[in-house]
This record gives structure tokens, sequence and C-alpha cells, in this order.
């Protein structure tokens, strides 16, 4: 079921969900974006961190035939499902013709974190409370970074992604290697200087060694 058609017939599901009539029709609303609950989700400030980090550690997420290609800078381990109390992935809608959008409900949460109950709209770059955030939204899944791990949210009854990890150092090197000898060039982050003196050039004179007298007997 695609991300819109669910966003279209959210609203009678929910009410059947819920036998109490107030709180089936409070929890029928229409789909709000993010922003209407900062608490939970984040301000500008945040989603702006949010996105410094991603970028500096993320390099890149593929979604292959059987697997997930993670390549990343960081020291990040195969991500691991997390479950938040009071909310959950309900579907996500990653195209390559939109921005990725992933729809999560949120139910009773914990105290400190009250915002109207109902369906929200999370975006990349967006916060889970204090110590969350969104880093790539796939399809039936959302990426997370928890406390520096990696963690994943995923659409209830679905297969759990298949994680292929790949570290990309951030070093690179520079200088070609000359045949038959050693590399010229120096690797970024990592130079070392020599305070050895360079040897002193010979002469390049010629000598003719003298030939060895002869004794008269």
């Amino acid at each position: 079921m695609s991300f819109r058609h669910i966003c279209k017939i959210a609203p009678f599901l929910l009410a059947l969900a819920w036998p109490d009539a107030r709180a089936a029709e409070d929890r029928s609303g229409e789909v709000k974006p993010a922003g209407q609950c900062p608490l939970l989700f984040g301000v500008q400030r945040s989603h702006d961190r949010n996105r410094t980090a991603r970028k500096k550690h993320l390099d890149s997420i593929l979604e292959g035939e059987h697997a997930v290609n993670l390549t990343h800078t960081g020291g990040w381990r195969r991500p691991e499902r997390i479950r938040f109390q009071g909310l959950e992935l309900m579907a996500t809608a990653a195209t390559d013709e939109a921005e990725p959008r992933a729809l999560v409900e949120v139910v009773d949460l914990p105290a400190g974190l009250r915002c109207p109950p109902g369906l929200y709209e999370l975006r990349v770059d967006n916060s889970i409370g204090g110590e969350t955030r969104v880093l790539a939204i796939l399809d039936d899944s959302v990426l997370l970074e928890h406390r520096d791990q990696l963690r994943f949210l995923k659409v209830s009854r679905t297969s759990s992604p298949v994680w292929r990890m790949i570290w990309r150092s951030t070093w690179t090197v520079a200088g070609a290697m000359p045949a038959g000898g050693s590399s010229p060039g120096t690797v970024s982050g990592s130079s070392r200087s020599s305070s050895r003196p360079p040897p002193s050039r010979r002469s390049s004179r010629k000598t003719t060694p003298k030939s060895p007298s002869r004794r008269s007997r």
C-alpha cells in the first residue's frame, strides 16, 4: 500500500481502530507536519545540526536487490531495530520523484514530550526526542542515529532490512607511484617531516688512478 493511499484512508482506519468515539475523533485528523510537535521532532536549528552531522559521517545509502548498501566514514556498526514508546512507523514514501517521507503515529508519549496524538509526516534530518536523528527514509524502514549508534524503525509485519556496511576512509593519497621506486606523494593527515639533512653531492669529476711505480732491482 502506497504512502499516499494510507494518508487518504488513515482517518477511516484509525476511527475503526479505537472503539472510544472521542479518542477516534482525536486520532483521525489530517496528517500533521513534524513542525506541529517541536518537542518531539525538533525545530529548524536542531534540523540544521542533524544535517551537518549526517553529511559528515553518512557518505551514501543505496537500496540494492538483496541489501541496503550503507557507506560511511564514522565508527558505526550494523543498525539494530529500535522501538519508541508511543510512536510507530506506519508507512514510508522513498521515491526519486519527491523528497522521502515517513508517516508515524503518535499515541501516548512519555511525560515531557506531550504532542497531540495522530499521524505526523517525518523527513530526513528531523529529530525524535533529544537523542535521535533521522538519517534516511527507505522502503518500509527509517534509518536513525540514536546515541551515536545506528538504529532503524520498520513498518509492522514487514521484514527487517539486510544491511551491508561499507567503511570509506577520509584519507586520500596524493602523487603518483613511479615505476620501480617509492612514492614521492604524501598521505593527507599523516604527513611526516624528516629532520635528516639531504645527502651531500659528490663531485662528478673523474680521477685516473696512478699506476704503481716499479721498484728497481
